[in-house]
């Protein structure tokens, strides 16, 4: 059928032709009118073939070449009722068709992008670590925080075997296990150099796209210390709390078998369980103390308070158990009077709990030396003794409740061991820092540093007092 239109098609020109030569010849016309004539029909059989044939044609290349090239645009539309121009629509209609499954290909292909990239983004900023491996142990994928936490031996590590970018034999046992069993398994590793503890937690991928393991990592070092110190405190507490409950008991069994008839003998027992009891109960309340500092910090009304008044105050009160031990105590400051923002009751219990300490470890004849100062927009308060001191390495542990530093001396200098931990948490509460300076055999020197209290507030505390 396309044979015979394309025959028609070019027939019918040259019939004209071919009529038009006879008509001349008819009318005998001359030569020269006849080879014009002539040389018309044959451009009017040309422009006929390139209207009918050439440009469909040529339509239709332009259309598949601007499929090779993912480039389509909107063709003409092509009208004409022979079999080139149904041949020109179905192409048109199939060009059409890719075009929109390339635009939907591409609009998948962009979404994927994007949610590959939000997912690589949002694995690199966990602070667990995160590793894929396939079945053949090979690094897939590792996010920054895996590094430090697999003490990794090099940066590169894509593509790398597991064994060859990390020592640890049991990441190595847990991976093989988890692979030959495709049971998720967990283990927790010490890392020597970094000192640190790792929770590893292995989980099998599904066997489509890509069979192989997904390693869960995270720093467990501050969760263990955190639950030993726990476990310290539960037993020092018990321990803390058994001591003068065993004395208390102790010297009662011994009033009743008898000593109660010895008015010398159950007087002084009597004393013991008193003094045991008061050991006691400031126990309780230091420990209530510090649950009230942890669990209730807008219980404390942080306001301007005068430093210098609340040292020398202490240095009043303290006055007495110094001269009786036979240890100087003296203040050194400005006159003038230094604004800090803290709650003025607790800050009296840091400045006893101090100075307490500096005169309980402190011997006769040494000397105990408070001193406040202000230094910018923070103040600074010093408590410094000539006792016994702190060892370097114990001094990182003084702030921990129930710790002693001199064992040795096993609580004759009496205090519950949750001093300096209150310190520490009060001055925290106020958003100050301590730090200390000792040595062995020369003393001890605590230094806390607070923030100076605003103008405005310290103009308000004046006038409230006033009234």
């Amino acid at each position: 059928m396309l044979i015979t239109r394309l025959s028609r098609t070019m027939l019918i020109p040259a019939v004209v032709a071919s009529l038009l030569i006879c008509i001349l010849v008819a009318f005998s016309a001359p030569a020269w009118l006849a080879v014009p004539v002539v040389l018309l029909a044959a451009m009017g059989q040309i422009w006929w073939l390139h209207r009918q044939i050439v440009v469909p044609v040529e339509s239709m290349i332009d259309t598949v070449n601007q499929l090779r090239k993912s480039s389509l645009s909107e063709p003409d539309e092509i009208v004409r009722p022979d079999e080139l121009g149904a041949l020109a629509r179905v192409l048109q209609d199939v060009a059409r068709t890719l075009a929109d499954r390339v635009s939907a290909l591409e609009r998948r292909d962009v979404e994927h992008a994007q949610a590959e990239q939000l997912l690589q983004a949002v694995l690199r900023t966990m602070s667990e670590g995160v590793v894929a491996i396939d079945s053949e142990q090979r690094i897939l994928f590792t996010n920054d925080a895996a590094r430090p936490l697999l003490d990794f031996e090099v940066h590169d590590v894509l593509g790398r075997q597991l064994w060859e970018v990390s020592r640890s034999p049991r990441i190595q046992e847990l991976v093989r296990s988890v692979l030959e069993t495709r049971e998720q398994r967990r283990t927790e590793i010490d890392l020597p150099r970094s000192r640190s503890v790792v929770s590893a937690t292995a989980t099998a991928l599904p066997q489509e796209p890509i069979p192989g393991a997904v390693l869960m990592l995270q720093n467990v070092t501050e969760l263990r210390r955190l639950e030993k110190l726990r476990q310290d405190f539960v037993s020092n507490v018990s321990h803390e709390l058994k001591t003068p409950l065993t004395a208390i008991q102790a010297y009662a069994d011994t009033l009743l078998d008898g000593a109660l008839d010895d008015p010398l003998r159950s007087r002084e027992f009597l004393e013991r369980i008193v003094e045991q009891s008061e050991r006691l109960f400031e126990l309780i309340l230091d420990l209530l103390r510090l649950a009230k500092i942890e669990s209730q910090p807008e219980a404390f009304d942080l306001r301007p308070v005068n430093l210098r008044d609340a040292a020398g105050d202490c240095l009043v009160e303290h006055a007495p158990i110094a001269q009786a031990s036979e240890i100087e105590l003296m203040g050194e400051g400005a006159e003038e009077p230094i604004w800090v923002q803290a709650d003025s009751h607790e800050l009296r219990t840091v400045l006893d709990n101090l100075v307490e300490n500096a005169i309980n470890y402190t011997p006769a004849g040494g000397r105990v030396v408070v001193r406040w100062s202000r230094n910018g927009a923070f103040a600074r308060l010093q408590v410094e003794d000539t006792g016994v001191g702190i060892a370097k390495d114990q001094q990182a542990r003084i702030f921990e409740r129930f710790y002693r530093a001199d064992r040795a001396r096993n609580r004759s200098c009496g205090g519950t061991g949750l001093g300096l931990a209150i310190v520490l948490h009060l001055v925290q509460l106020f958003g100050g820092s301590v730090d200390i300076a000792s040595e062995l055999g020369k003393g001890s020197t605590f230094t806390i540093t607070l923030r100076i209290a605003d103008a405005a507030h310290r103009e308000h505390s004046q006038a409230v007092a006033l009234v």
